[in-house]
């Protein structure tokens, strides 16, 4: 076996080896593989072939016919050629198959004489065949665009001739297809393609195109009409040079046409149409005409049409107000100077727009005063004036500032009021730990009626009282100064539980608006810790044992003050708080929730007591309050009283 060519000389060889062509030489029946130039082993993927047969080399052939061409032209002597032949070849980086395509002769050697070996030679030509396969799908694609768009196109060239048109360019024009190869515009279409023809050559000349045109004319497609259409030209460039220029051609005749009779038809409609909107508008609007003076200069405007829902200060109707100037309806605006706004806007066109414009006039000998948001707009020759009524809203607005102020005042009052009735010097006492916290409601309107109180005896003992006003604000803050005076005065005379609740009870009767109250009265003697206590509606403290366990005190004994329904005797109740033990006094705003039980509310403060303890009084009662009030929203004041016995 060699890789040469017999009877070839050396420099011939050389040429062979290094030619683009694929050249190959087989021999013997199988076909063996004596000869393949760098060309041929390039186009299999550089696979080994000499000395190998041409089916063994390439195996991917066998089922595509090749093995039984080489067999046909080693056993007739006659060459056979093939053109755009495909074959799939396994030449990818991975040995994967392409489809390749290839023109190619396989002749016998020698000449003369039974052959004995096969010479293929060829080109491949995938590239072309792939690139001739996209140019006629293109092709293809263009002939279905130009028979298929609802437009006009054409390619004209450097002469302005038609080489390429569809058939609604030919039917644009009234002509056939082959009417047009060949003519230039001007030439069909005259004076209207006369003017066609110079835009061409402005576009081959400068290679711009040029877009959206409006022309107007006839042609032999409707002699005698006037026609409308849109026409674009643009360059055909290739290789960086115009060689043609392309158009396209839409028919806008009868759009432009619909187009006119649509607005002629909204021209007619639109002022009653615009009267009927407006009249259901809740804004008032009127329809200004300027009045000039000697020098044509703006110094009133006459009303032209007011809506049927005009809201106006002197409370005329849009009948009574068409007809008069402004300043005859409104002569105070000439005062207001927005008189000179109108002139400008009407003069720049720049609207005006005023908000809460006061007007304070007299109009038919009547005072009148109102407010209004305004906007002034010029629309032509006219100027457009639209205002709204906001007197109502204004005397709301006003009136609910003075209410505020009002309520801020009553606030400040009753803080005031609760500075001085909330005790601050708190008695002190070796064995005992006393701490107090007081929370306003977030809104000032509802703080009020809460208190509580701690003072000392003659006798050495030691007092606490906690109570809550129904309601809020200063009359509430007033009565609880009452009760919480009251407390005092009457511990002086009789300290005992029952007779300061009745006492209490009195007073809160004598309330003017039938107020009642409740209230928690305990009685603490610090030598033995014993306690009497008597509750009046209120709410049970809760009670520390020395263990750290937190529970209730015995329910309330005696109804809520003021309610005129206070019996002769109540049972008094006693216990006894021992060292280590504590007392925690509450008003409802620490625990009531309109989303749950009074039960379960209290249930929740036993169970925030149990996780918030330890030391410090202070804050003690500040660990308790957050956390029973988290996440809701303040909406009632907290009293908090805690008694510790440390000894």
């Amino acid at each position: 076996m060699h890789d040469e060519l017999p009877g070839i000389s050396t420099d011939a060889e050389y040429v062979i080896e290094h030619l683009p062509a694929l050249v190959a030489v087989c021999h013997g029946p199988d076909h063996v593989f004596v000869y393949a130039n760098a060309s041929y082993h390039q186009a299999v993927g550089h696979r080994p072939l000499l000395g190998r047969p041409f089916l063994e080399a390439l195996p991917e052939l066998e089922p595509q016919g090749y093995g039984q061409l080489l067999d046909e032209v080693l056993a007739t002597g006659e060459p056979r050629t093939r053109h755009q032949e495909a074959a799939r070849l396994a030449r990818g980086p991975a040995g994967e198959v392409e489809v390749a395509y290839f023109d190619f002769t396989v002749a016998p050697l020698p000449r003369q004489g039974p052959p004995e070996a096969v010479l293929i030679q060829g080109v491949e030509v995938t590239e072309s065949v792939r690139a001739r396969r996209r140019a006629d799908e293109a092709q293809a694609q263009l002939a279905a665009l130009l028979a298929d768009a609802p437009i006009g196109l054409a390619i004209f060239d450097h002469d302005g001739r038609f080489v390429v048109l569809n058939e609604e360019m030919a039917r644009i024009n009234g002509l056939s297809v082959d009417d047009h190869l060949g003519h230039s515009v001007d030439e069909l279409l005259g004076e209207m393609g006369e003017g066609q023809l110079e835009i061409i050559r402005t576009v081959l000349r400068t290679g711009e195109p040029a877009r959206d045109l409006r022309v107007v004319g006839e042609t032999p497609a409707d002699p005698g009409v006037e026609r409308q259409w849109t026409v674009n030209y643009y360059p055909v460039v290739v290789a960086g040079r115009t060689v043609a220029v392309g158009a396209t051609c839409a028919e806008v005749t009868h759009l432009l046409r619909l187009q006119s009779e649509l607005d002629e038809a909204h021209r007619r409609e639109s002022e009653d149409r615009f009267r009927r909107a407006v009249d259901n508008l809740h804004d008032s609007v009127a329809i200004l005409r300027p009045e000039r003076d000697d020098h044509g200069r703006v110094v009133d405007f006459r009303i032209g049409y007011v809506n049927q829902s005009v809201q106006e200060v002197g409370g005329r109707t849009a009948d009574q107000l068409v007809g008069m100037t402004m300043l005859q309806a409104w002569p105070a605006l000439g005062v207001d100077e927005l008189m000179d706004e109108y002139v400008a806007t009407f003069e720049t066109g720049v609207p005006t727009v005023v908000e809460a414009f006061e007007y304070d006039d007299v109009v038919d000998g009547r005072p009148v005063w109102g407010v209004y948001d305004l906007r002034a707009t010029r629309l032509g020759d006219e100027l457009f004036v639209a205002w709204r009524d906001i007197t109502d809203r204004v005397r709301r607005d006003r009136a609910l500032v003075d209410s505020r102020v009002e309520l801020e005042r009553q606030r400040m009052a009753v803080e005031v009021l609760q500075g001085v009735v909330q005790p601050t010097d708190l008695p002190e006492r070796p064995g005992f730990e006393v701490a107090t916290l007081y929370l306003p409601a977030t809104d000032v309107a509802r703080v009020g009626g809460d208190w509580y109180d701690h003072f000392e005896l003659d006798d050495g003992r030691l007092v606490m009282t906690i109570g809550d006003v129904a309601g809020h604000g200063l009359a509430a803050a007033q009565m609880m100064g009452h009760l919480r005076n009251a407390a005092r005065v009457a511990a002086l005379v009789d300290p005992g539980p029952l007779p300061v609740v009745r006492l209490l009870d009195r007073v809160a009767s004598r309330d003017p608006i039938g107020r009642f109250a409740t209230a928690t009265y305990l009685v603490l003697d610090p030598s033995t810790g014993e306690l009497c206590w008597l509750s009046a509606g209120h709410l049970p403290f809760a009670v520390q044992d020395p263990s750290g366990e937190w529970s209730l005190s015995e329910p309330c004994a005696a109804p809520p003050l003021g309610c005129g329904i206070m019996p002769e005797s109540v049972p008094v109740s006693h216990s006894v708080l021992p060292p280590g033990g504590a007392l925690l006094f509450f008003t409802d705003g620490l625990v009531e929730r309109r989303t749950e039980s009074i039960d379960d509310s209290l249930a929740r403060l036993l169970d925030v007591l149990g996780r918030v303890d330890g030391p410090g009084g202070a804050a003690f009662c500040r660990r308790v309050a957050d956390a029973c009030l988290e996440g809701w929203r303040l909406d009632d004041d907290v009293c908090v009283l805690l008694v510790r016995r440390t000894a």
